[in-house]
């Protein structure tokens, strides 16, 4: 059904809480880019690592031998399908932003990555009205080239226009402005796919989603061990972090 009975003739309709955080960063200065680094498996080669090459491919007891590397990617252009990215459990990603031109002693960007909670995004249709007047929800991260006419995702009265939103993230998105090393926002959708529960009456309880942010290769080693703070002062989510900050909503 659309819903759950869980009262005499009262029933709760399924239905989505999505909602955006506007991310100005300015990591280092406000020449930051965005940079995508994905995990994917590849054949163990005799030159490994080197697994484009043409050497050959490692066997194990008849089965080609896979191992896992990391690829990083700079985005340099805004885009729909280059500058957005949804989480999915198949392929692990960081997203972050980063100054390339800031590096840590071992020669990594110093930046902060975006890590998604419990989130998912919108389901209905792109041409649905509920899509067309909050475009951020088709989206878990977004990054845009900063202006000062790009305040918001969505506005006050798109939902009397849904069909012609005032203001859409797709329309910043449509720009194809330039992103590496330039003033960047990341705009960060999280959300619940409610589905509803007997559970849910009178206090819903079961609710929750945000992010994190964390710094990755910001500093030259882990922060809690060299905090000052003595260990009862110091909270295990602090420790856990890394020094990054946490949002629950």
């Amino acid at each position: 059904g659309y819903g759950t009975t869980y009262h005499a003739n009262l029933s709760a309709p399924v239905h989505s809480h999505l909602m955006n955080f506007k991310a100005d960063f300015d990591i280092f200065g406000t020449q930051n880019s965005f940079i995508k680094t994905f995990v994917e498996t590849v054949p163990v080669t005799s030159d490994t690592p080197g697994p484009d090459s043409d050497h050959e491919k490692v066997f194990l007891n008849g089965k080609t031998l896979y191992t896992k590397r990391m690829r990083s990617e700079v985005i340099t252009t805004e885009g729909k399908d280059s500058s957005t990215a949804v989480v999915n459990t198949r392929k692990p990603t960081v997203w972050r932003i980063a100054n390339t031109d800031v590096k840590n002693p071992y020669g990594e960007a110093r930046g902060y990555a975006v890590i998604p909670a419990r989130t998912n995004i919108q389901i209905l249709p792109d041409d649905h009205p509920f899509t067309l007047c909050s475009a951020f929800t088709k989206y878990n991260f977004a990054v845009t080239h900063r202006k000062d006419d790009e305040q918001h995702p969505t506005s006050v009265y798109d939902g009397y226009g849904m069909s012609e939103p005032y203001i859409s993230l797709d329309d910043y998105l449509n720009d194809g402005d330039h992103l590496k090393q330039v003033d960047l926002v990341a705009w960060i959708t999280v959300g619940k796919e409610h589905i509803t529960r007997s559970e849910d009456l009178p206090l819903v309880s079961n609710f929750g989603s945000g992010f994190m942010l964390q710094p990755w290769n910001y500093f030259d080693r882990n922060g809690a061990l060299t905090s000052d703070a003595p260990p009862s002062e110091t909270s295990d989510r602090a420790t856990d972090n890394n020094g990054g900050c946490v949002l629950e909503v």
